[in-house]
């Protein structure tokens, strides 16, 4: 079993998800091209680009709409552009994850929830927010790894196939390494 990492963070408050994840994967401000511009606005031309800050602050947000803003505040922090709103935004996204991410884990880690689940880990935890890097987390990661040291989807115990699925494999990695590192 792997040792529970020693974090510093702030608790993050208790929020219910007051929907049916499964129904709304993508849901709210930014769509992936908005999302996209505003990424490449500050990694490549170092900016916030027009916009970007009302789309990625959308409080309807949800599923994968609400982690690429996770996504956005994050590389956002890291850049230093107002370091301190975009750690106010990181929480408040990372709060409304949690509830997403607990949600996940009440319905049995359906299949359709997994590679969602793992993105929220990697882009939460690596903001230090110990309530996403537990043994259990890891665990269930875990379980989506192959023979083959690869990650694949899983449904009802079996593996929907011995591919490898890269995009899981690289977020997983990400995932576990941000829960060693921590």
């Amino acid at each position: 079993m792997m040792k529970k990492p020693q974090i510093k963070s702030l608790p993050l408050p208790t929020v219910q998800a007051p929907y049916e994840l499964e129904n709304g994967l993508e849901e709210g401000s930014p769509t992936r091209a908005e999302s996209d511009t505003c990424l490449l606005g500050l990694l490549i031309d170092g900016i916030v680009a027009d916009g970007c800050e009302t789309l990625e602050r959308d409080s309807k947000a949800r599923g994968y709409t609400l982690l690429h803003q996770g996504i956005y505040f994050t590389i956002k922090a890291h850049l230093k552009f107002d370091e301190v709103t975009a750690q106010e935004e990181i929480r408040r996204i990372c709060a409304q994850m949690l509830a997403e991410n607990r949600q996940i884990r009440r319905m049995g880690f359906p299949t359709t929830l997994q590679d969602l689940f793992v993105e929220q880990v990697a882009v939460c935890g690596v903001n230090k927010f110990g309530e996403f890097l537990t043994d259990g987390t890891v665990r269930m990661i875990q379980s989506l790894q192959t023979s083959r040291g690869c990650f694949a989807l899983i449904e009802k115990g079996k593996r929907l196939s011995i591919d490898c699925y890269n995009h899981l494999s690289s977020v997983a990695a990400a995932a576990i390494a941000t829960f060693l590192s921590a």
